[in-house]
């Protein structure tokens, strides 16, 4: 989390305002999980959702609240400084997509394709602007796993559309 802080006078009085902007490292993990990394992306949902929530709640005092969430970026993230894999592996996972995203971080290491460098100055532009999205995905897989996912659950909500409001009180 980074924090923004500003002030201001308040219209008629002397004594200063809180203002400011929030900014959560999120991923896009924390919109859609992928396998063999839910534990990861469970946090990062729950960093969305504290956001989310102060949004609302801090509101009333003119700060803002804001998810970063980036995709893959070319940094550390993947090599053995940052990341421990188990040393063990469950049989039962050989062959499943779960066991396929864990052997592919090595080849994934150092050749993802966003720029860290780029992804803060957009980062910096955007908190440096007069208001904050909510979300910000950064980079070209997070943008585009976003639409894709705001798609699907447009696509699973509609046959249950009716079928959801009708369950309230016949009053």
């Amino acid at each position: 989390m980074f924090l923004i802080r500003t002030r201001r006078l308040s219209r008629g009085a002397s004594a200063p305002v809180p203002t400011g902007k929030l900014g959560h490292i999120g991923s896009r993990a924390g919109f859609e999980g992928e396998p063999g990394e839910s534990i990861y992306s469970a946090s990062k949902a729950a960093i969305a959702n504290i956001s989310e929530s102060l949004q609302a709640e801090l509101e009333p005092f003119e700060i803002e609240s804001m998810i970063v969430e980036p995709g893959v970026f070319r940094t550390d993230v993947l090599d053995s400084s940052s990341l421990q894999l188990p040393r063990n592996r469950i049989d039962d996972y050989d062959g499943t997509p779960a066991h396929a995203v864990l052997e592919a971080l090595d080849d994934r290491n150092h050749s993802q394709g966003g720029d860290p460098v780029k992804a803060a100055a957009l980062i910096y532009e955007v908190t440096s602007g007069e208001r904050l999205p909510l979300h910000l995905p950064v980079g070209r897989d997070a943008l585009e796993r976003r639409v894709a996912m705001t798609e699907r659950l447009e696509r699973e909500l509609e046959p249950w559309r009716e079928m959801s409001l009708e369950t309230a009180y016949d009053e």
